[in-house]
């Protein structure tokens, strides 16, 4: 509270010691708007690239399901971006940002793999019988 009371003082006490009651308020409700458009800037900026990542995880699972080459990622993503500027220019650049490098794709597949052994481990764990013995635990 002491920071912000002197930073205020130090900073914008001349611009705003003028104001009227009204003048101030709302000075105050255009501060806040800006603040929440550039909130959503960046909200629609992570989104989008939490969308990417997910897409970028669908199709290197994909390759992988399919025994493709990690390799065929690069190519796949040439595919979609050639694509959407045809169909839909204007997301043409929501696609090109999806990583899908042969190092990605290997990084994605890695992790779906590591995923997998966890879950499968998490639910041996809580098995009613012994997997190996045919007798209860």
């Amino acid at each position: 509270d002491y920071n912000l009371n002197r930073h205020y003082e130090t900073k914008h006490v001349q611009k705003y010691k003028n104001l009227t009651e009204a003048e101030r308020a709302r000075a105050s409700e255009d501060l806040l708007s800006k603040l929440q458009r550039q909130k959503g800037f960046f909200t629609k900026l992570h989104a989008s690239k939490d969308a990417a990542i997910r897409t970028s995880f669908v199709i290197s699972h994909k390759i992988a399901r399919n025994s493709k080459p990690f390799s065929d990622g690069e190519f796949v993503k040439e595919c979609l971006v050639d694509s959407v500027a045809i169909i839909c220019p204007e997301k043409k650049e929501a696609f090109s940002i999806v990583p899908l490098s042969r190092r990605t794709v290997t990084r994605r597949v890695e992790d779906i793999a590591g995923n997998l052994e966890f879950q499968l481990k998490n639910k041996v764990d809580h098995f009613f019988f012994s997997p190996g013995s045919g007798r209860e635990l």
